[in-house]
């Protein structure tokens, strides 16, 4: 996927590898960039097609410009994850991903995979969960939650 517009000024690094049906899309772990994907996206293109990607601020993928906006403050507000979740939904889109696809999440690329199933359920046939952020992660002493989800 050659140009990585999703839109409103943001780019978004793609690498998809392989060929076939189902499409699995890998999701990285808190901080880090698809590049940690390379070995695992090696040893599944040989099975079907495969995908990593940047999230945005992260490795080739471009963080928008303060004064821009996708317009999901209104829907998300200060959830990072729901900007996260929406920014992947743009991206598979844009590039014509598919779908159902697979998703594999590892740590915050797992979080952020509940979440894009809990919203986008039939775009996702299987969920792969990597080191997963508890639940009870977002959630305070009195049991109330933090807000992310």
């Amino acid at each position: 996927w050659p140009d990585g517009d999703v839109g409103l000024g943001q780019k978004m690094h793609l690498l998809c590898k392989g060929k076939g049906q189902p499409v699995v899309v890998l999701d990285a772990p808190t901080g880090m960039s698809s590049d940690v994907w390379l070995h695992v996206q090696e040893s599944v293109a040989s099975l079907t097609m495969v995908c990593t990607y940047d999230r945005m601020g992260l490795g080739f993928s471009k963080r928008q410009m303060q004064n821009e906006t996708t317009g999901t403050e209104k829907v998300w507000g200060l959830s990072t994850t729901g900007r996260m979740v929406d920014d992947l939904h743009r991206l598979l889109q844009a590039a014509g991903i598919a779908k159902p696809f697979i998703l594999v999440g590892s740590e915050l690329g797992a979080l952020n995979g509940r979440f894009f199933t809990h919203i986008h359920d039939v775009q996702v046939s299987d969920l792969v969960l990597i080191d997963p952020i508890p639940r009870t992660f977002l959630r305070t002493t009195n049991g109330k939650s933090t807000g992310d989800l």
